[in-house]
């Protein structure tokens, strides 16, 4: 899976678009971004990582990323 697919899954599991974000750091979501080594997401609240993980892949974050915020919802 990559960013293309997992957003596409995320709108099919009407999971709120403000709650995430892919590429980029907004407060108060679940955020996946790639450092240029690793893949991590994490949950950003008032300029902090709350859980961060890491990844060496795409598909592996991906598949974490959406088994993560589907625990919200």
């Amino acid at each position: 899976m990559d960013k293309e697919e997992l957003i596409k899954n995320l709108n099919k599991l009407s999971i709120p678009n403000d709650s995430y974000s892919i590429g980029s750091i907004e407060d108060e979501a679940l955020c996946m971004i790639f450092d240029g080594l690793t893949w991590c997401i994490f949950y950003s609240e008032k300029g902090h990582r709350t859980e961060p993980e890491y990844f060496a892949s795409e598909n592996d974050a991906c598949h974490a990323f959406i088994n993560r915020i589907k625990k919200w919802f």
